[in-house]
């Protein structure tokens, strides 16, 4: 597929405050992908999207730049559906099961833990009682238009089904927006918005068996990209942008994912 393979994770030694302001401060010695990607084609983004990521003595740090003439968001309440709205989006990959993290304009939060049910015995999440059935942040998700009749129940994924919690907070996450411009102004041109996200270190070591932290080279597949719903002669269409493109219009797919790699990783 088309796009950026590897998205490198470059060290700091600074612990700033976020601000999203990705002009200055580390981000200024990060190493940016390209252009982001539509996720299907592999044709360069419409808006300018991009993306980078470094470590910091606390956690792991990402800032998105997303060009947008009118930045937008309606969605208030945290783990509310944020990909009504124009959003970012980090997926981490584990291999028994994935993180999944939005963000909007606002600053608003939508997390889920995706655990793939034929590795869910060995997760970190076995036998964890908030990952019991009867609870109501539990689902069965089988992918991205997946309900149709020939794969209505399984999905169309060769590992099947994932257990998925809405209810998943990652443990002192940290989110900061900045809009270079107005927000909710359509009739006012800005430049774009700006996300800082940060995930500390200690939950990032526990859900990859110790291997993901400041002290260790690490390769981990990850979906780094944003959503965008565009009107066009009065329909709306939404465009996937990301690192790396997939060939269909589904996020829930780790064997696409780029690599987020950090320090010298062997074979």
């Amino acid at each position: 597929m088309v796009g950026t393979d590897v998205l490198l994770v470059t060290r700091t030694n600074q612990t700033p405050a976020l601000a999203a302001r990705t002009e200055e401060g580390v981000w200024t010695d990060a190493a940016w992908s390209e252009r982001f990607v539509d996720m299907v084609t592999g044709q360069p983004s419409l808006y300018d999207s991009r993306a980078a990521a470094v470590a910091t003595p606390s956690g792991l740090r990402f800032a998105f730049w997303c060009e947008d003439p009118y930045p937008t968001a309606t969605r208030t309440e945290r783990d509310s559906i944020v990909f009504a709205d124009n959003d970012v989006e980090v997926f981490l990959d584990f291999g028994w099961g994935y993180y999944e993290l939005e963000v909007n304009a606002f600053g608003t939060i939508y997390e889920v833990m995706h655990v793939w049910r034929d590795t869910f015995a060995s997760s970190p999440f076995a036998g964890d009682p908030l990952y019991a059935i009867d609870r109501p942040d539990i689902f069965v998700f089988g992918g991205d238009e997946d309900r149709r009749p020939d794969s209505f129940w399984h999905g169309t994924h060769e590992r099947g089904v994932r257990i998925s919690r809405t209810g998943y907070d990652f443990p002192g996450l940290s989110v900061a927006v900045h809009v270079d411009g107005h927000l909710n102004a359509p009739t006012v041109t800005s430049r774009g918005w700006s996300v800082e996200i940060e995930l500390p270190w200690p939950e990032l070591s526990r859900l990859s068996g110790g291997r993901v932290d400041a002290a260790h080279a690490w390769s981990l597949p990850a979906f780094i990209g944003r959503f965008q719903h565009l009107e066009i002669a009065g329909v709306r269409h939404t465009a996937a942008w990301c690192l790396r493109a997939h060939g269909v219009m589904d996020t829930h797919q780790p064997r696409e994912f780029a690599l987020l790699t950090y320090g010298t990783v062997g074979p």
